[in-house]
């Protein structure tokens, strides 16, 4: 039997938690949260480069623990990946290992076009469209389907349910 992975990607403060959320609902799949962030609400947003490193590490045996279901994932190797580069200039290889793995149904990638909330544990307010840029062009390199979620509230988890349900019957 065949299990539907459904990866939610970009930066930060678009939509992906409040929609992934709502998509696993909906579907009845399990959802995978962001580790990162709980990991940080205990732990405060101080964060070294060994810390992001763990918080990685964990969602990967998260992710592989729950495998064998239908998935919703908020966020998975890539914008750790992403985030490593863009604080440390340097990332762990077991990242790229983890990307290797990665095999998803599909992908939906959420354009910044929604408003910044503020959040303690968020860094990139105005960095959000070149962060967008870069994890479409790794998108590109991984050759992973992705479809460019964009829109206002029900608008993008419309989009995402047609993309789902479009993709699901494509798999049958």
């Amino acid at each position: 039997m065949s299990f539907m992975k459904v990866l939610i990607t970009g930066p930060e403060s678009t939509g992906k938690t409040s929609t992934a959320l709502r998509l696993a609902e909906d579907f009845g799949f399990q959802y995978i949260p962001e580790y990162a962030r709980q990991y940080l609400e205990i732990n405060g947003p101080g964060y070294t480069y060994d810390d992001l490193a763990y918080m990685a590490s964990e969602h990967i045996r998260i992710y592989r623990e729950r495998s064998g279901q239908n998935v919703i994932l908020d966020t998975y190797m890539l914008n750790f990946k992403i985030w490593f580069l863009y604080r440390f200039k340097r990332y762990p290889g077991f990242i790229d290992d983890a990307l290797s793995e990665g095999e998803f149904d599909i992908v939906l990638l959420m354009y910044p076009d929604i408003e910044w909330e503020f959040d303690p544990l968020r860094e990139n307010r105005d960095d959000r469209l070149h962060l967008f840029q870069q994890y479409e062009n790794e998108l590109k390199k991984l050759e992973w389907p992705y479809q460019i979620i964009r829109g206002q509230g029900n608008d993008r988890v419309d989009q995402c349910k047609k993309l789902i349900n479009d993709c699901m019957i494509a798999l049958n």
